[in-house]
This record gives C-alpha cells, structure tokens and sequence, in this order.
C-alpha cells in the first residue's frame, strides 16, 4: 500500500487556519488492530473519515458538505420583504412619535395608531416567507 497519494487527487484541507495544506493518505497510528483503518490526514491535524481503502479514504476526504449554503429564497424576494418591514417600523416610528405631542397635534397619529391596531405588522410578518424562515432558525 502507497503510504501517499498524489495531491491533484484530494481536495485541501478543509480547515481554514491551516497552512500546511498537503494531506496524505496514512494509516491511523491510534488504533491497535491487525488491519488499521485509512485516513486522509493534514499536517494541521485535521483528519478525514476512515476507510478501508485508499480509494475509500479519498472519496470520503472529498465528499463535504457544501461550505456556503444555498439561500432559501431569491435576493429580489428577501429584498422586497426587507422594504416591506421597514416600511411598516418606520409608520410605526413616525405615528408614535407624534401620538406623544400633547392636544391636536398629536391626535391624527393616536386615532391612526388606533385605527390599525397592529394590522400593519400582522400583514407584513404574516406575508413573509423570509421573516418565518429566520424565526425558525433557517437560513433565507
């Protein structure tokens, strides 16, 4: 058994402080049996599943989940719902602010205010893919 591979053959180390870069195909010195399992190995340390053959070993040293996960949804559409929200706060912000003022001034904003009840809100977040996605702790 070839103790190395040829690099062109195995993806880099995945690990990004590492500045080595160069791994190998080597037997795990860790494990006491009579046929020791294969890994591919960085000199930073970092180690990929073990495997019976060298084959094996490359294969799984280069099947990796993927580093940048895909968007869930269209720039566009994440967008508009981003405009969408920052609408609705902003109306929230400007109605707020003059429901303060004392007398006349502040009465169109306090029977607008009272007028949506949160309708405002309600409509946007229930409308928003993007919005439910993040609550859920997915990527959009």
């Amino acid at each position: 058994m070839a103790d190395t591979v040829s690099v062109t053959q195995l993806k880099p180390c995945p690990n990004p402080w590492c500045e080595q870069s160069d791994p190998v195909v080597g037997e795990r010195r860790d494990v006491w049996r009579a046929k020791r399992p294969l890994r591919v190995q960085c000199q930073c340390g970092m180690a990929g599943p073990d495997a019976d053959t060298e084959a094996g070993a490359i294969t799984a040293w280069n099947t990796r989940a993927s580093t940048q996960p895909a968007p869930a949804f269209p720039r566009e559409e994440v967008a508009a719902e981003v405009r969408a929200l920052r609408d609705a706060l902003l109306w929230y912000r400007d109605n707020a602010a003059m429901c303060r003022k004392i007398g006349s001034i502040g009465e169109p904003a306090r029977k607008a205010l009272d007028a949506d009840g949160g309708k405002r809100a309600d409509e946007v977040m229930d409308n928003s893919p993007v919005l439910a996605a993040l609550l859920q702790g997915k990527q959009p």
